[in-house]
């Protein structure tokens, strides 16, 4: 999921269900497939100093420093409230995006992850 030019609660609403309706039509496609997210599989099947996760760790961080990035300019332009950390707004938003996919890998539809995205945005920003 690209968040690096997230603003807005609309915009996040508009990314955490795109993500939902993604995980959804994979798992119609094929259920032999393993469901959620293939990225947020190999980190959790790796070792914690394993040389696959230190690999997928390092092709997200340009990621989330662009996300961080976008957060402060947020901040700056009054966007976002002046008192919130654009590295904790990353990581919250992280978090949430790899618990979808973790709550898609035990068997959670579409309804059950909306629910998740309407509690996230009543909550945004954090």
């Amino acid at each position: 999921m690209d968040l690096r030019n997230l603003i807005s609660r609309s915009e996040l609403a508009a990314k955490l269900r795109v993500q939902t309706q993604t995980i959804a039509k994979w798992e119609r496609l094929n259920p032999l497939n393993p469901s959620g997210c293939l990225w947020v599989r190999g980190l959790l099947s790796s070792g914690n100093n394993d040389a696959m996760s230190r690999e997928l760790v390092a092709r997200r961080r340009p990621d989330e420093a662009a996300l961080v990035k976008r957060f402060k300019r947020a901040i700056a332009e009054g966007d976002l409230p002046a008192d919130r950390d654009p590295v904790a707004l990353t990581q919250y938003v992280t978090t949430v995006n790899f618990g979808l996919a973790v709550q898609a890998v035990k068997g959670s539809g579409r309804a059950e992850l909306n629910r998740v995205v309407d509690a996230v945005l009543r909550s945004w920003p954090p």
